[in-house]
């Protein structure tokens, strides 16, 4: 692409791609143009016209399930594919497509693709896309494991501004025990600012059509993040708001959570650490301290166990 300019004296006429800032000189009387180009300026007369084109870029547009998944996505949906229905452990495995869509008008080059602990790329999409034009790419979760996995995938590509361009991705892997499982998720994003309460407060979890006996009940937190781990606490009040419990309080010690997904099940085999820092798995309710940031505590019955809220 060529930048042009053109003195209306016709005297002088400048050619090339330039890049950088275009500033007016605030002397009205010298009115001279400046562009930047590298470490040279480019000096234009003040009665000239002309124009500047903005040199030919790719353009990334990632979608799944038809919606357009932006750069930097944390919250999963089934809607978009990034939440991968519940499986069984030995059960055939999940997979899900998504379409990356060159909108650009140069060569979008996919470098490389990533995908978390858990997840297995089964089709890479193409190495380059022309403008214009489509590929896609499959990611299969595995069920050889039970638990929580969840993470971010990451495409590395010449997208000037979305390289890399990530999105999260998550799934469960559960126990063949013949007892069906029901998931109730609020996705809203939860901001938790230093030194005050989270927003919202509380998050709400809708959860309706359960018919029988409820034997357990889990709880899991995506994409946690903080810069001071022990400064959160996190309370569980069933719908009621007679009973709650713990389920993280002063773990952590003074490292922070970086993105991190916690699972919390009475049966996990080992509570939150207390000093160190907090990985992605799956621990017991973890009280550490004295909870400092709950003024329901007051009219509410703290309970040790999760199943301890179960009403049947």
């Amino acid at each position: 692409m060529t930048a042009l300019a053109v003195d209306t004296d016709g005297w002088a006429v400048v050619t090339g791609l330039f890049q950088g800032e275009a500033d007016l000189n605030s002397d009205p009387e010298e009115q001279v143009f400046f562009l930047s180009q590298g470490t040279s300026d480019v000096f234009l007369s003040r009665n000239w016209t002309g124009f500047l084109e903005e040199p030919e870029v790719p353009e990334m547009i990632l979608s799944g399930g038809g919606l357009e998944i932006a750069n930097g996505n944390l919250i999963s949906s089934t809607d978009d594919g990034t939440y991968f229905e519940t499986g069984v452990i030995g059960d055939v495995e999940i997979l899900h497509i998504f379409q990356i869509e060159n909108k650009g008008a140069s060569n979008l080059d996919i470098l490389s693709i990533t995908v978390p602990q858990g997840f297995q790329l089964m089709k890479a999409p193409a190495t380059s896309v022309s403008p214009g034009s489509l590929t896609d790419f499959v990611i299969l979760m595995e069920t050889e494991s039970v638990g929580l996995k969840s993470g971010l995938v990451i495409l590395d590509n010449n997208d000037s501004d979305q390289n890399p361009y990530t999105f999260f991705i998550e799934g469960r892997v559960l126990e063949s025990t013949g007892v069906p499982i029901q998931i109730f998720t609020n996705r809203r994003l939860v901001r938790i600012p230093d030194h005050s309460v989270a927003d919202p407060n509380p998050s709400r979890i809708t959860v309706t059509g359960i018919e029988g006996t409820v034997d357990s009940l889990s709880v899991t937190l995506n994409e946690l993040s903080h810069g001071f781990s022990d400064d959160l606490d996190v309370l569980l009040v069933e719908p009621g708001g007679t009973r709650g419990i713990i389920l993280m309080s002063d773990a952590g010690g003074k490292n922070s959570l970086d993105s991190v997904s916690l699972e919390f099940r009475d049966d996990a085999p080992t509570l939150l650490p207390d000093e160190l820092m907090v990985e992605s798995g799956t621990y017991k309710p973890s009280d550490h301290g004295e909870p400092d940031a709950f003024s329901i505590l007051d009219s509410i019955e703290l309970q040790s166990q999760l199943d301890d809220l179960i009403q049947n």
